[in-house]
């Protein structure tokens, strides 16, 4: 098997008056230049976790943000409740693929605000089957039962299912 960890990702030129096709980053060698850490546990251990697992799945946002394709990353893990991993590596502003060399570059931080657009939705499947799990709510049940003005205009029909699937005729 090979470590992903050992494939370098091998850079992509850059024609000097045009956009990159990919409309990447200027990406630094020093990572921990452009890197911030929050407050984190320090006895991870205690939490059934390791500081190599912790610093493995940091090298893997590293390794994303190296690929150019991200201005930023944030992530923030919690186990049991506590903050075991809590960093942001890139610029917020300033180094977008559009941005000239020389302008002003705005780190970004564990606190800084980021658009998802639609990856909220992934999360929220998984707390609406979680709570479906835990019998706090049951997937086939309709929106209405939960939020009754929903019901207006036609929707009474509309379960939680059509929601997550994307089938309840919603635009």
């Amino acid at each position: 098997m090979i470590s992903l960890e050992a494939i370098p990702i091998p850079p992509i030129p850059r024609l000097s008056l045009v956009g990159g096709p990919l409309r990447r980053i200027r990406v630094s060698d020093d990572l921990h230049a452009v890197s911030v850490r929050a407050r984190e546990v320090t006895d991870v251990q205690a939490l059934g976790m390791t500081a190599a697992g912790i610093e493995r799945i940091w090298s893997g946002v590293e390794r994303l943000y190296r690929s150019g394709f991200y201005p930023a990353i944030a992530l923030c893990v919690r186990r049991h409740g506590q903050v075991v991993l809590d960093r942001a590596i890139g610029h917020a502003r300033g180094n977008g693929p559009s941005d000239r060399e020389d302008a002003t570059r705005t780190p970004a931080t564990p606190r800084t605000p980021f658009v998802i657009f639609s990856a909220s939705k992934a999360m929220t499947a998984v707390v609406a089957h979680l709570l479906d799990e835990r019998g706090l709510l049951h997937i086939d049940d309709r929106v209405c039962e939960y939020a009754p003005e929903y019901a207006a205009h036609g929707k009474e029909a509309i379960t939680i299912e059509h929601l997550l699937s994307h089938r309840a005729g919603v635009p």
